[in-house]
Protein backbone atom coordinates (compact mmCIF):
# COMPACT_ATOMS: atom_id res chain seq x y z
CA UNK A 1 0.00 0.00 0.00
CA UNK A 2 2.59 2.17 0.55
CA UNK A 3 4.78 1.64 -2.56
CA UNK A 4 1.22 2.14 -4.65
CA UNK A 5 1.07 6.02 -2.65
CA UNK A 6 3.98 6.71 -2.84
CA UNK A 7 4.12 6.25 -6.68
CA UNK A 8 1.62 8.95 -7.41
CA UNK A 9 3.98 11.61 -5.54
CA UNK A 10 6.15 13.92 -7.97
CA UNK A 11 9.49 13.86 -5.63
CA UNK A 12 10.18 17.22 -7.78
CA UNK A 13 7.32 18.56 -5.50
CA UNK A 14 8.80 18.08 -2.58
CA UNK A 15 11.06 20.48 -0.08
CA UNK A 16 14.87 19.57 -0.84
CA UNK A 17 15.57 18.49 2.60
CA UNK A 18 12.76 16.00 2.28
CA UNK A 19 13.72 14.15 -1.06
CA UNK A 20 16.24 11.96 -0.11
CA UNK A 21 14.03 10.38 2.59
CA UNK A 22 11.20 9.92 0.08
CA UNK A 23 13.02 8.60 -2.56
CA UNK A 24 14.52 5.96 0.36
CA UNK A 25 11.30 5.39 1.58
CA UNK A 26 9.39 4.37 -1.82
CA UNK A 27 12.37 2.68 -2.65
CA UNK A 28 12.41 0.37 0.61
CA UNK A 29 8.45 0.02 -0.11
CA UNK A 30 9.89 -1.71 -3.44
CA UNK A 31 12.15 -4.12 -1.77
CA UNK A 32 9.95 -4.96 0.62
CA UNK A 33 7.11 -6.16 -2.05
CA UNK A 34 9.53 -8.06 -3.13
CA UNK A 35 9.90 -5.89 -6.57
CA UNK A 36 13.16 -5.92 -7.21
CA UNK A 37 13.63 -4.23 -10.38
CA UNK A 38 11.64 -1.55 -9.09
CA UNK A 39 13.48 -1.26 -6.21
CA UNK A 40 17.09 -1.28 -8.02
CA UNK A 41 16.19 1.55 -9.83
CA UNK A 42 14.79 3.62 -7.20
CA UNK A 43 17.79 2.97 -4.71
CA UNK A 44 20.41 3.89 -7.34
CA UNK A 45 20.38 8.02 -7.31
CA UNK A 46 21.12 7.78 -3.41
CA UNK A 47 24.21 5.28 -3.90
CA UNK A 48 26.50 7.46 -5.85
CA UNK A 49 27.00 10.30 -3.54
CA UNK A 50 27.27 10.16 0.67
CA UNK A 51 24.04 11.07 2.20
CA UNK A 52 21.58 10.20 4.95
CA UNK A 53 20.64 7.07 3.54
CA UNK A 54 24.05 6.06 1.52
CA UNK A 55 24.85 2.96 3.10
CA UNK A 56 21.31 1.69 4.02
CA UNK A 57 21.02 2.22 -0.03
CA UNK A 58 23.56 0.92 -0.90
CA UNK A 59 23.15 -2.31 1.03
CA UNK A 60 19.30 -2.81 -0.21
CA UNK A 61 20.14 -2.02 -3.63
CA UNK A 62 23.28 -4.62 -3.75
CA UNK A 63 21.26 -7.28 -2.06
CA UNK A 64 17.88 -6.34 -5.19
CA UNK A 65 20.55 -7.02 -7.69
CA UNK A 66 21.63 -9.85 -5.91
CA UNK A 67 18.26 -11.51 -5.82
CA UNK A 68 18.23 -10.45 -9.24
CA UNK A 69 21.15 -12.60 -10.42
CA UNK A 70 23.23 -9.31 -11.34
CA UNK A 71 26.03 -9.87 -9.76
CA UNK A 72 29.34 -7.90 -10.72
CA UNK A 73 26.80 -4.49 -10.04
CA UNK A 74 25.57 -5.94 -6.38
CA UNK A 75 29.12 -6.32 -5.65
CA UNK A 76 30.04 -2.93 -6.74
CA UNK A 77 27.25 -1.78 -4.60
CA UNK A 78 28.20 -3.80 -1.38
CA UNK A 79 32.04 -2.84 -2.33
CA UNK A 80 31.22 0.97 -1.65
CA UNK A 81 30.37 0.37 1.80
CA UNK A 82 32.53 -2.53 2.44
CA UNK A 83 33.25 -1.34 6.08
CA UNK A 84 30.30 0.25 7.38
CA UNK A 85 27.72 -1.95 5.49
CA UNK A 86 26.35 -4.99 7.83
CA UNK A 87 27.96 -7.94 8.61
CA UNK A 88 25.20 -10.08 5.99
CA UNK A 89 26.48 -8.25 3.63
CA UNK A 90 30.21 -10.15 3.95
CA UNK A 91 28.08 -13.23 3.17
CA UNK A 92 26.18 -12.04 -0.04
CA UNK A 93 30.15 -11.10 -0.80
CA UNK A 94 30.97 -14.38 -0.34
CA UNK A 95 28.17 -15.98 -2.28
CA UNK A 96 28.94 -13.78 -4.97
CA UNK A 97 33.05 -14.39 -5.63
CA UNK A 98 31.62 -18.29 -4.88
CA UNK A 99 28.97 -17.84 -8.15
CA UNK A 100 31.96 -16.15 -10.08
CA UNK A 101 34.12 -19.08 -9.42
CA UNK A 102 36.79 -16.78 -7.54
CA UNK A 103 37.04 -19.37 -4.90
CA UNK A 104 39.96 -17.82 -3.17
CA UNK A 105 38.42 -14.33 -2.75
CA UNK A 106 35.25 -15.88 -1.33
CA UNK A 107 36.78 -18.07 1.54
CA UNK A 108 38.63 -14.83 2.51
CA UNK A 109 35.23 -12.57 2.66
CA UNK A 110 33.23 -15.01 4.86
CA UNK A 111 36.34 -15.68 7.17
CA UNK A 112 36.33 -11.57 8.31
CA UNK A 113 32.63 -12.47 9.28
CA UNK A 114 33.01 -11.72 12.87
CA UNK A 115 29.00 -12.28 13.88
CA UNK A 116 28.79 -15.27 15.85
CA UNK A 117 25.17 -16.00 14.37
CA UNK A 118 26.74 -15.51 11.41
CA UNK A 119 29.75 -17.83 11.41
CA UNK A 120 28.16 -20.82 10.69
CA UNK A 121 27.20 -20.09 7.80
CA UNK A 122 30.32 -18.53 6.37
CA UNK A 123 31.76 -21.72 7.68
CA UNK A 124 30.08 -23.52 5.19
CA UNK A 125 30.85 -20.55 2.23
CA UNK A 126 34.42 -21.62 3.11
CA UNK A 127 34.03 -25.76 3.16
CA UNK A 128 32.59 -25.29 -0.48
CA UNK A 129 34.83 -23.15 -1.67
CA UNK A 130 38.10 -25.06 -0.22
CA UNK A 131 36.04 -28.83 -1.51
CA UNK A 132 36.01 -26.72 -5.51
CA UNK A 133 39.76 -25.98 -5.02
CA UNK A 134 40.40 -30.06 -4.27
CA UNK A 135 41.46 -28.74 -0.66
CA UNK A 136 38.96 -31.41 1.04
CA UNK A 137 41.25 -31.08 5.07
CA UNK A 138 40.62 -27.78 4.77
CA UNK A 139 37.17 -27.91 3.78
CA UNK A 140 36.39 -30.63 6.24
CA UNK A 141 37.62 -28.23 8.71
CA UNK A 142 35.59 -25.86 8.21
CA UNK A 143 32.22 -27.93 7.53
CA UNK A 144 32.86 -28.78 11.27
CA UNK A 145 33.02 -25.54 12.45
CA UNK A 146 29.40 -24.85 10.18
CA UNK A 147 28.03 -27.01 13.02
CA UNK A 148 26.10 -28.51 9.52
CA UNK A 149 22.86 -30.40 9.74
CA UNK A 150 22.46 -33.11 6.87
CA UNK A 151 18.88 -32.79 7.09
CA UNK A 152 18.77 -28.98 5.63
CA UNK A 153 21.12 -29.73 3.18
CA UNK A 154 20.49 -30.17 -0.85
CA UNK A 155 21.40 -33.40 -2.40
CA UNK A 156 24.67 -31.23 -4.06
CA UNK A 157 25.91 -30.42 -0.40
CA UNK A 158 25.41 -33.45 1.12
CA UNK A 159 27.54 -35.15 -1.22
CA UNK A 160 30.11 -32.21 -1.12
CA UNK A 161 30.28 -32.75 2.39
CA UNK A 162 30.29 -36.58 2.29
CA UNK A 163 32.94 -36.69 -0.51
CA UNK A 164 35.41 -34.33 1.28
CA UNK A 165 34.85 -36.71 4.63
CA UNK A 166 35.96 -39.22 1.90
CA UNK A 167 38.71 -37.74 0.68
CA UNK A 168 39.93 -36.85 4.29
CA UNK A 169 39.86 -40.55 5.26
CA UNK A 170 36.82 -39.91 7.58
CA UNK A 171 34.73 -42.61 6.37
CA UNK A 172 32.44 -42.22 9.06
CA UNK A 173 31.05 -39.14 8.54
CA UNK A 174 31.37 -39.55 4.86
CA UNK A 175 28.72 -42.59 5.63
CA UNK A 176 26.41 -39.93 7.50
CA UNK A 177 25.93 -37.06 4.11
CA UNK A 178 26.51 -40.25 1.41
CA UNK A 179 24.13 -42.89 2.31
CA UNK A 180 20.88 -40.73 2.49
CA UNK A 181 21.26 -39.90 -1.58
CA UNK A 182 23.07 -43.71 -1.95
CA UNK A 183 20.94 -45.69 -4.38
CA UNK A 184 18.88 -43.23 -5.98
CA UNK A 185 18.58 -43.30 -10.22
CA UNK A 186 20.33 -40.77 -10.47
CA UNK A 187 24.07 -39.18 -10.80
CA UNK A 188 24.95 -38.06 -7.62
CA UNK A 189 23.09 -41.10 -6.29
CA UNK A 190 25.65 -43.12 -8.42
CA UNK A 191 28.32 -41.02 -7.20
CA UNK A 192 27.59 -41.50 -3.44
CA UNK A 193 27.22 -45.30 -3.89
CA UNK A 194 30.19 -45.69 -5.50
CA UNK A 195 31.82 -42.95 -2.67
CA UNK A 196 29.73 -45.40 0.30
CA UNK A 197 31.15 -48.93 -1.40
CA UNK A 198 34.93 -47.17 -1.06
CA UNK A 199 34.04 -45.97 2.38
CA UNK A 200 33.03 -49.19 3.62
CA UNK A 201 35.68 -50.89 1.63
CA UNK A 202 38.63 -49.08 3.58
CA UNK A 203 36.95 -50.18 6.87
CA UNK A 204 36.91 -53.61 5.73
CA UNK A 205 32.79 -54.04 5.74
CA UNK A 206 32.23 -56.11 2.62
CA UNK A 207 28.98 -57.15 3.25
CA UNK A 208 27.73 -53.81 3.06
CA UNK A 209 29.93 -53.25 -0.06
CA UNK A 210 27.95 -55.94 -1.68
CA UNK A 211 24.98 -55.37 -1.11
CA UNK A 212 26.04 -51.48 -2.87
CA UNK A 213 27.46 -53.48 -5.39
CA UNK A 214 24.19 -55.32 -6.28
CA UNK A 215 22.41 -51.98 -5.97
CA UNK A 216 24.81 -50.31 -8.49
CA UNK A 217 23.77 -53.27 -11.12
CA UNK A 218 20.02 -53.16 -10.64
Amino acid sequence: QAARHLKEVDINSLPAEAKDEFAFNRAYSYFKSNKNKEAAIEFQPLTTSENPYFIKSNYYYGYALYQEKNYDAALKAFKRIENRGPQTMKLYVAQIYYLKGLYKQSIDEANSISLPSLKPKGQMMVGKSYYKIKQYEKAVIAFERAEINPEVLSETEQYEVGYAYYKAKKYSKAFDYLSPIANKDNELGQLASYNLGHCFLFQNKKQKLLFIKKELWK
